[in-house]
């Protein structure tokens, strides 16, 4: 097994769980919304089962993410890919207005 495959076996699991803990979705809801079964998806998430590639789309769709989100650990954090979503739901003056409040709260006068 390359170092690679072993990497991404090993976070796909945790990732897939996080992600789902941070949309609010049970894993029925998970299991349902990517037509498998409770047990599959269970099984994905504890690493007894390996997710395979070409299902890494479905379930970054469902999961509003993209398919490296799932792979890679050291990719945006979930609420991030929350805040990202509710960021762009936003009008063009939100944003702007939104941008500055976190600007003040991070201490950038910069921006």
């Amino acid at each position: 097994m390359s170092r690679a495959y072993g990497a991404v076996r090993r976070d796909v699991p945790h990732r897939l769980r996080e992600i789902r803990h941070a949309r609010g979705l049970t894993i029925e809801q998970l299991a349902e919304l990517v037509g498998l079964t409770y047990q599959t998806v269970q099984r994905y998430e504890t690493g007894d089962r390996s997710l395979r590639v070409e299902d890494l789309p479905r379930f970054a769709a469902v999961l509003k993410c993209r398919p490296g989100d799932l792979v890679d650990d050291d990719s945006a954090d979930p609420d991030e890919l929350v805040a990202r979503d509710l960021f762009r739901k936003l009008s063009r003056e939100d944003r702007k207005r939104l941008l500055a409040a976190m600007n003040a709260w991070a201490g950038d006068d910069a921006a």
